[in-house]
């Protein structure tokens, strides 16, 4: 009489998970860069979002906007945005500058 086996054996396993690591190893490396271009086009936008509400203010006749008359609820952008990669609030607002001070959060010239 011949029993009928079911599961894995602990070599299928182990080369399954060697298998599943070394897919990790290889796709980790692209996720780190891939996350560190988005916190980057994330904080250029909050750049572009900042500039565009210094200059509608500036419109108004405001010669140095402050973070009142841009930041509130019934201000031009009601939350004021954190710099993606240090989480941290703009202070400079005209010209509009990265609170992390990364030389890659730039705004592109016009």
């Amino acid at each position: 009489m011949r029993t009928s086996r079911t599961g894995f054996t602990l070599l299928e396993l182990m080369i399954l998970i060697a298998i599943i690591g070394i897919l990790v190893a290889i796709a980790t490396p692209f996720y780190l860069i891939y996350a560190k271009e988005a916190r980057k086009s994330a904080c250029i936008a909050n750049m572009k979002k900042i500039e565009g509400a210094v200059m509608l203010v500036k419109m108004t006749g405001v010669p140095e906007p402050v973070e009142a008359d841009l930041f509130g609820p019934t201000a031009q952008i009601r939350v004021m945005p954190k710099c993606p990669k240090i989480n941290a609030p703009y202070t400079q607002f005209d010209p509009v500058a990265c609170p992390a001070s990364d030389p890659a959060h730039v705004l592109p010239p016009l």
